[in-house]
């Protein structure tokens, strides 16, 4: 049966890699909004990298509607495909698994602050001197882009060439 296969061989790590995932992103967020330390921007390095509170009601950007609804209902389904992509998923692969879970925890980590704070918070912000500032982050949206990257790498290293051996 498809369904148990979920939980063995090397689709067990989906599931670690995403409570991992998930801990780390909350302890963080927690760690960076309750203490007073953190209260007004940290230089970690000057002129590239600060710790800051910043809380983001839309999607990836800024951009999208301003409805934790609507969000909620996205990442449900969005978990819902991760999932299907996972039982679909070669059981020998562990790195596509491990990209899986990565993006996983990230959409749950993100879902847990719409469904308790309304909205997603952020805390890393990456600048250059004061010329180029990427959007501020936190450690569920790196841990999606690292695994839709992983995603991506793997799905193109499957791919074979015309006439050659499998």
């Amino acid at each position: 049966m498809k369904n148990l296969q979920l939980f063995t061989g090397v689709r067990k790590h989906f599931w670690f890699i995403g409570l991992a995932v998930v801990v780390f992103d909350q302890a963080t967020k927690h760690l960076f909004f309750t203490l007073p330390a953190f209260r007004q921007p940290v230089e970690v390095v000057p002129n590239f990298f600060h710790i800051i509170r910043k809380t983001n009601p839309a999607a990836a950007f800024s951009l999208g509607p301003e409805s934790p609804q609507f969000y909620v209902i996205v990442t449900f389904i969005g978990l819902g495909l991760l999932i299907w992509f996972l039982s679909e998923t070669p059981s020998r692969r562990f790195l596509p698994v491990a990209g899986l879970g990565a993006v996983a925890g990230g959409a749950v980590g993100n879902l847990i602050d719409r469904i308790f704070w309304g909205e997603v918070r952020d805390f890393i912000s990456v600048h250059w001197y004061d010329i180029f500032y990427w959007p501020a982050f936190n450690v569920a949206d790196a841990a999606i882009c690292v695994g839709v990257a992983i995603i991506l790498i793997e799905t193109f290293r499957s791919f074979k060439a015309p006439g050659e051996n499998e």
